[in-house]
């Protein structure tokens, strides 16, 4: 049976510092208004939407479709065109679940075997700034 390489997933993602921030959420949760809360703060977009992960040999790379590239959506204001790039995935923010513990242990989730960071940040205000401190350490 041939191994999965790569999956589409209805996510947004951004790079910081070439650091790959997959960001995780239903409709509606906010993956669009972070991701472009961190390109004001000098993130790249990766994908908004849609995110492909590529499953490479020691890293999982994220990119977008060529239909959205260097597109986000601006909920109220419309499509707007950015620059874009791909980056490996090192962090996955979850918008869905809530973190119940103030200073949490360190969780993580995996793909294509390969284990990631994730934070859950269900309503936390300010998200952007801690996860800009927070990759600036890494």
């Amino acid at each position: 049976m041939k191994e999965i390489s790569s999956l589409n997933l209805h996510a947004s993602a951004v790079s910081f510092s070439g650091k790959g921030i997959l960001i995780l959420g239903k409709s509606g949760s906010g993956k669009s208004k972070l991701a472009l809360a961190l390109i004001s703060s000098g993130a790249i977009l990766i994908a908004d939407d849609q995110v492909i992960l590529n499953n490479q040999k020691n890293e999982i790379i994220l990119s977008a479709p060529k239909a959205i590239l260097g597109k986000i959506e601006a909920r109220n204001i419309g499509i707007l065109e950015v620059s874009s790039t791909k980056a490996q995935l090192c962090l996955v923010v979850s918008l869905d679940k809530t973190e119940h513990h103030r200073l949490p242990k360190t969780k993580y989730t995996e793909y294509f075997g390969k284990k990631i960071q994730i934070l859950h940040c269900k309503n936390l205000n300010g998200l952007e700034h801690s996860l800009i401190h927070f990759l600036k350490k890494e």
